[in-house]
């Protein structure tokens, strides 16, 4: 699952805050009071010089932390996935000084490692294959099931992967700007 693409350009996020402890990455549960709620963030605004910016307003932002459209959140929990924790989110919008509150952070909960990494092309820092693992070509693990349907890779924690049926159900819904790859087309 990666960012949006629209054909008439998008809004991008431009500030995220830093909240020390507030670790969106490691798949553990956030400390509900450390992250101020609201949680502000600013959109960047529009240029009129760039094919990718235009007024549409993606469901999801692959940001640290991800920031959700509040209708994607809910229908991906009305799908079954179970695994997010999720704060509320005020966005200011500096072209027109707008405030929208339809957005959350996101916390995907837990890391699952299924790589398989002797089939996998990959580059991996000095320590060996851990959480950062830098793919060219990504193979998942068969031998083990996966019940999640939608997890962070536990070898590279900024991929996160969308079980097909969840895929599916999503576009049925109309969220069709989210950009979905093949585990194999995966490069980090």
């Amino acid at each position: 699952m990666n960012s949006c693409t629209h054909v008439d350009g998008q809004r991008w996020i431009d500030d995220i805050p830093y909240v020390r402890g507030a670790e969106w990455w490691k798949g553990l549960p956030i400390q509900r009071d450390l992250i101020p709620i609201p949680y502000k963030v600013t959109l960047k605004r529009i240029r009129d010089d760039s094919d990718d910016h235009g007024s549409f307003m993606p469901p999801f932002f692959n940001r640290k932390p991800p920031i959700m459209s509040a209708a994607l959140v809910e229908a991906l929990e009305a799908e079954g996935v179970g695994n997010l924790e999720h704060f509320p989110v005020e966005i200011h919008d500096p072209m027109n000084g707008s405030i929208r509150h339809d957005y959350r952070a996101v916390n995907l909960l837990g890391l699952i490692y299924a790589a398989d990494l002797a089939k996998s092309t990959y580059t991996a820092s000095p320590g060996g294959p851990r959480v950062d693992v830098e793919f060219d070509h990504l193979v998942l693990d068969g031998s083990q099931p996966v019940r999640e349907l939608m997890f962070r890779l536990g070898e590279s924690v900024d991929v996160i992967l969308v079980h097909d049926r969840l895929k599916r159900s999503l576009e049925r819904k109309g969220f069709t700007s989210i950009v979905f790859y093949n585990p194999g087309e995966i490069a980090t």
